[in-house]
């Protein structure tokens, strides 16, 4: 499981201190391997549901096809899944605008 987060973090999912931000291109099916394993364990802590979170939405809103085309419906149930315990919703709006800078140099 901690490969499969390190994999995630390295896609942009903002966890953890503040690193400079991931470099393209991303690794497709890198990425759909370590998100399987990091979705289909025990549940997340809070802390990890909160970042996937973000990043997952980030993902989606700013690059739909690439999202389908990547994690598919896993993406969306997960998505789903996550959306509906929110967190702190201040919280989730910087994870997300960092996830998202994340994603701008990967995608």
């Amino acid at each position: 499981m901690d490969d499969a987060w390190e994999e995630l973090q390295a896609a942009g999912v903002p966890d953890g201190a503040p690193r400079p931000a991931p470099r393209g291109p991303l690794d497709a099916a890198r990425l759909r391997r370590a998100f399987a394993t990091a979705t289909s364990g025990p549940p997340l802590p809070e802390r990890r549901r909160e970042t996937l979170h973000a990043w997952l939405a980030a993902f989606r809103h700013h690059w739909p096809a690439r999202f389908s085309a990547v994690l598919g419906d896993d993406g969306d149930r997960a998505l789903a899944r996550l959306a509906a315990t929110p967190g702190d919703p201040n919280r989730y709006l910087k994870l997300r605008r960092i996830a998202l800078e994340n994603l701008a140099h990967l995608l």
